[in-house]
């Protein structure tokens, strides 16, 4: 059986093959008939993704037929620590905490960042081109560069349909209990749209048919 790769932040971290209520990675690797090897980092920098990556034994690469990304905020802090990545950049009552904090007020350059993350992206054309390639922004943050990027270009952003599903005013998904930042029903909606997509060989930014989702409002589908 070929594989399918699936890895990004908190938008894919669950994959459990015995979670109570299916998510999406796993429900998408099912619909394709393809063995899914994968690892979402709950606040991780892309620097994770990259790491779990190159750790990855050569021959489950060599087999994977599909590699999923799900791109994230560049100005996150590049650490494989979950202490650190998942800190609150307010907070400095630890010794964590206060690292946290100075991280963002002294040393956190967005330019740097950005130039960075365009780099990886860059890469993972380089490496990973020859390959079936879908991508899927977090944050609509990412989105310019993603020209960089061969394959499938999902949209909108997962936030976006996060927020939306839950009728949100503002923006915030801390504490959100929901797997994969989604119920039930749009976990399952996203692996379907997203086969659906695979399936037929397309390949630029695709617009998700919203129509499949459970979605309370449509006001941050614009949000950039």
């Amino acid at each position: 059986m070929k594989n399918i790769i699936i890895t990004g932040d908190s938008f894919c971290y669950d994959q459990r093959p015995d979670a109570p209520t299916p998510v999406w990675p796993r429900v998408l690797a099912d619909l394709l008939g393809l063995s899914l090897h994968g690892q979402g980092f709950p606040g991780g920098h892309w620097w994770a993704c990259r790491n779990y990556l190159i750790k990855l034994p050569k021959d489950v690469i060599d087999n994977a037929d599909i590699m999923v990304f799900v791109h994230t905020n560049a100005s996150r802090i590049p650490s494989l620590d979950p202490q650190l990545v998942q800190g609150d950049p307010t907070a400095r009552n630890t010794e964590t905490e206060q690292a946290v904090y100075l991280y963002h007020k002294y040393i956190s350059d967005t330019l740097f960042a950005e130039w960075a993350q365009q780099r990886w992206f860059e890469e993972i054309t380089r490496n990973w081109g020859h390959k079936k390639l879908c991508h899927l922004h977090a944050f609509p943050w990412t989105m310019p560069y993603e020209n960089s990027l061969s394959g499938l270009i999902a949209q909108p952003n997962l936030a976006a349909l996060s927020l939306n599903e839950l009728g949100a005013d503002k923006f915030s998904l801390i504490a959100d209990i929901r797997s994969n930042h989604f119920n039930p029903h749009n976990n399952q909606a996203l692996a379907r749209e997203l086969a659906r997509m695979i399936t037929e060989n397309l390949t630029g930014p695709q617009n998700l048919n919203l129509y499949e989702f459970d979605q309370q409002t449509t006001q941050w589908l614009g949000w950039s």
